[in-house]
């Protein structure tokens, strides 16, 4: 593979706010700790570690133990998680949705990037131990954001009539869309068994997930995290018990977001009055306090400010942290240094360091993960006899269409000499004609319009016309951007890595992964096959 990059900025895949996040995270510094920089994990790591209540270590190994206890754990996962209950010991985290075979290729960037970067920490500061984690989204409940995967140019669905947490939906009736996936891999022993082995009856979502990803990365030391554990969520009851007495994080969350507003970006999440859910039979519902200060959880369960106490207190695992309070329910229980996400995730981090000041919690550093497209051979040589190059495609397929007729065809098509004698007959009009009768001004400047449209129907005409000569090359411009931005957007964000994997090979791919992304690197990585 032959590697380049380009920065993001000249692309429209990527938002304002994610861009300053990559380029400028100075110009944010009132929503965040310090911006990314890799000199900075130094007064990070001071700061971790003052903050950082390092009697959770211990809890945090020994749930992860159980978590692992009938996974195949490599040894480096085993060592990274006897790591965790030492002082020096920190952690690189990203975290994800459950998606099905991990969903579109992004999760495996992801995972990647947090992988090279506790990597080049360790380089950076060899006195410390930097542990890569995926951060499970098990208590999420929004299925239709996961029951699918794209693969070779088709959505494949698991259809489940279960609710509630996704992370505890049982796998019966997956075995129909996991036989479907298989049977793409006849010939492929290797992906077929990862396919099958991955996702047994017996599992939920949660195990079926950690124990594939555990099989692509846990020889790198990946530590995968459930924190849907009640030991871990006991850790965790000062926030609840703060956010159910004071409804704290609304305010601070608002706060931020009316700033971020003044500086011309919007909030990417919407506070609620109370930012939890309750969760049990299947369900998971919102928390919501009466105007006689009870609390209900749906039509059927409702508290009064006692019992809701004494839950917390009791069995604070029915208790689920939205999207607001699910970040700060990571870095409470981790001795973390760093988060890594996509732009639009990164985003809503923005809108938190209120509620982190709020609670005396230390804020990590916050990074945009690695964005990569991979340019394959065919679509190369296309580019190639069509004389363009991957940076030209980041244009609309009308452009390059216009572009590359009006440069190739036989007779020469330049319309600047008629469009500049329009100009000039325009302006006479106005200035000879229209000027001596100033009644006739609407209707000439309307009949001046009509000609301009002509005009500009005939040259439309004349290109749709050239264009029928070229018919097969323009249809190679379509099939190249539609390789290359499959659905109009970049490749991680629709293809899985199943389809890579069948290519390249599961470990060839990931390694090359590896080998070419580059947790400093801020602009689009580029790679071409050679």
């Amino acid at each position: 593979m032959e590697k380049h990059t380009i920065d993001r900025q000249e692309t429209s895949f990527f938002s304002d706010i994610a861009n300053t996040l990559v380029y400028k995270q100075d110009e944010l510094k009132e929503f965040i700790h310090q911006p990314f920089d890799i000199k900075a994990f130094a007064q990070q790591i001071k700061d971790k570690d003052a903050n950082y209540n390092h009697s959770y270590r211990k809890v945090l190994r020994d749930s992860l133990i159980k978590q692992y206890a009938n996974v195949n754990t490599p040894d480096a996962v085993v060592q990274n998680t006897l790591l965790l209950e030492k002082k020096d010991t920190f952690t690189v985290t990203t975290g994800h949705q459950l998606n099905l075979y991990t969903g579109p290729l992004y999760f495996i960037y992801k995972i990647v990037h947090v992988i090279q970067l506790a990597k080049t920490l360790k380089k950076e500061y060899p006195s410390y131990n930097f542990v890569p984690v995926y951060w499970m989204a098990s208590e999420d409940h929004d299925f239709a954001e996961i029951n699918h995967l794209n693969l070779f140019n088709q959505k494949r669905t698991w259809e489940s009539e279960q609710t509630g947490a996704v992370g505890k939906f049982n796998l019966q009736g997956f075995e129909a869309l996991k036989h479907e996936v298989k049977s793409l891999f006849e010939n492929q022993p290797e992906i077929a068994h990862l396919v099958e082995e991955s996702y047994a009856e017996e599992d939920n979502l949660a195990q079926a997930t950690l124990k594939l990803v555990n099989q692509l990365f846990g020889e790198e030391g990946l530590v995968i995290i459930d924190a849907d554990a009640p030991e871990l969520k006991a850790l965790y009851r000062p926030v609840l018990f703060k956010e159910i007495g004071e409804q704290f994080s609304e305010k601070e969350v608002q706060k931020s977001t009316d700033k971020l507003i003044e500086k011309g970006f919007h909030g990417q999440v919407h506070p609620r009055e109370i930012n939890l859910f309750f969760m049990e039979n299947g369900k998971r519902e919102r928390i919501i306090k009466t105007e006689e200060g009870n609390f209900t959880a749906g039509d059927d369960v409702s508290f009064s400010a006692i019992e809701m106490l004494e839950l917390i207190d009791g069995k604070p695992e029915l208790i689920s942290p939205n999207v607001v309070l699910r970040p700060v329910y990571q870095e409470w229980i981790l001795p973390n240094l760093v988060y890594v996400g996509g732009g639009g995730e990164m985003a809503y981090w923005l809108q938190l360091k209120g509620v982190f000041d709020a609670l005396d919690l230390q804020y990590p550093l916050i990074q945009v993960r690695n964005s990569v497209q991979i340019v394959d051979g065919v679509s190369q040589k296309k580019m190639a006899k069509l004389g363009y190059e991957f940076a030209d495609f980041l244009n609309s397929t009308d452009a390059l269409k216009k572009d590359f007729v009006l440069n190739n065809s036989d007779e020469e098509i330049n319309f600047e000499d008629l469009n500049k004698a329009f100009d000039v007959l325009e302006k006479t009009v106005e200035r000879d004609v229209l000027s001596v009768d100033k009644a006739l001004e609407n209707y000439g400047k309307g009949e001046l319009t009509k000609m301009r449209k002509q005009i500009e129907n005939m040259q439309s005409k004349l290109i749709r016309h050239q264009k029928k000569k070229y018919d097969d090359t323009l249809k190679n411009i379509d099939s190249v951007h539609d390789r290359l931005f499959p659905g109009g957007g970049l490749q991680e964000r629709k293809e899985n890595v199943l389809a890579y994997f069948s290519k390249y090979g599961i470990d060839n791919f990931l390694n090359l992964l590896k080998e070419h992304m580059d947790p400093l690197e801020n602009d689009l990585i580029i790679l071409s096959e050679n």
